[in-house]
């Protein structure tokens, strides 16, 4: 029974650090999905794209509005939008996915960055099923991405269809 309570308080403790939240709809001119990010993030908003960081700022997540006629120009946006930011790019196979009323393509792998730090990067074309495209995309080292696991993962399960 001891153990039972144990993990019962250990799990409502995890649950807690990222239970409390800010909602955005996006793009607010025409929302397409809203997502949550934990209340502690520092999270900017602009007519073009989201940007937030934890408030130790060792990862950044982005979204922007894609100008795209389909997915393979979803795919060459990030393509040259990736190649840009990181050298020595290396991405595994895209995995394609539905969920909350959303197609994902997505997409992980790792470079380094301009300072020739290890980066690990993960890619989310979003579409809806009129024609709408965004490119969600984190990055942060390896240690970062662990350390913050349970608030990416919190994120990326909250992107959910408005319309």
């Amino acid at each position: 029974m001891k153990k039972i309570f144990f993990i019962l308080i250990i799990s409502a403790a995890c649950f807690a650090s990222v239970s409390a939240q800010q909602v955005i709809v996006y793009p607010a001119e025409d929302p397409v999905f809203s997502i949550s990010f934990p209340e502690d993030w520092i999270v900017n908003l602009d007519e073009e794209s989201i940007s937030a960081t934890p408030s130790d700022s060792s990862i950044s997540f982005n979204i922007i509005a894609l100008d795209a006629a389909d997915i393979d120009s979803a795919i060459a946006y990030a393509d040259l939008f990736l190649s840009d930011m990181f050298q020595d790019l290396e991405l595994d196979d895209p995995i394609s996915e539905e969920y909350n009323g959303l197609n994902f393509l997505s997409i992980s792998g790792s470079g380094t960055d301009e300072s020739g730090t290890e980066i690990y990067v993960d890619v989310e074309l979003i579409s809806d099923n009129e024609g709408q495209y965004f490119m969600l995309f984190y990055f942060g080292t390896p240690d970062s991405e662990t350390a913050h696991d349970q608030e990416i993962q919190f994120i990326d399960e909250s992107i959910t269809k408005v319309k």
